[in-house]
């Protein structure tokens, strides 16, 4: 009560002084007792468990250091994966493409947002032949921002569409639009964030006087250049 009303007056160091006092008795007497010596401190992280801010202790129990146990499991557990990962890239070197395979799946069951699981994933399944798979698994490494993820799904994409453009290009030498402008749709379709691919299928659209669905191509083309 005393410290309360020295602290009403502006006397703090006069009310910190009885407030400490009070509390080497029992910080528990009076409820608003801690609370008001934490406010008029500083706040509740100036004062560890168990301890008045000048290090002395309160009820006589010894002061442990307050640690953000999810803060530190998360570290461990990323540590932990970067070791993994590094191991599983010289399995993939090594052609153990099986073994590697089962070992991104269990720390892509913990840790989906982990991009470079995604990165060797789809590494992983390039070297498979699944063309398909790499470029989703690098699709999700380039939007956690992986290094390199963004290059490789653009090279992944650029071959898979390769065969359509080909084709395309082929119905085009024999004036063939409609079947021309179909095989563009689909290679858009395979590579949505390929621009070389959108602009084919923009140019082809207007020459047909397609106006409705080539303004949706430009809103498209318009979103890729701006992300670069």
């Amino acid at each position: 009560i005393l410290g309360k009303g020295n602290e009403r007056q502006g006397n703090n160091e006069e009310a910190l002084s009885l407030y400490e006092k009070a509390m080497s008795i029992s910080k528990f007497a009076v409820p608003a007792l801690v609370p008001a010596y934490e406010h008029l401190k500083g706040g509740p992280d100036k004062v560890a468990d168990g301890k008045t801010p000048d290090g002395k202790p309160i009820d006589g129990k010894a002061t442990e250091p307050k640690v953000d146990k999810a803060a530190a499991e998360k570290a461990k557990a990323d540590a932990e994966a970067a070791k993994a990962l590094e191991k599983i890239d010289g399995m993939i070197k090594e052609g153990k493409l099986e073994e590697a395979d089962k070992e991104l799946d269990a720390i892509l069951n913990t840790q989906a947002t982990n991009g470079k699981a995604w990165y060797l994933k789809g590494t992983l399944a390039e070297k498979k032949g699944a063309l398909d798979d790499a470029s989703v698994c690098y699709r999700q490494a380039a939007s956690l921002k992986e290094a390199g993820a963004e290059d490789n799904l653009r090279r992944i994409s650029e071959s898979r569409v390769k065969p359509l453009l080909d084709e395309a290009d082929k119905m085009l030498s024999e004036k063939k639009q409609v079947e021309a402008v179909e095989l563009y749709r689909e290679a858009a379709r395979m590579a949505p964030n390929l621009v070389s691919v959108q602009r084919k299928l923009l140019d082809m659209l207007k020459q047909m006087g397609e106006s409705k669905e080539a303004d949706k191509v430009q809103k498209k083309l318009d979103e890729l250049e701006k992300a670069k």
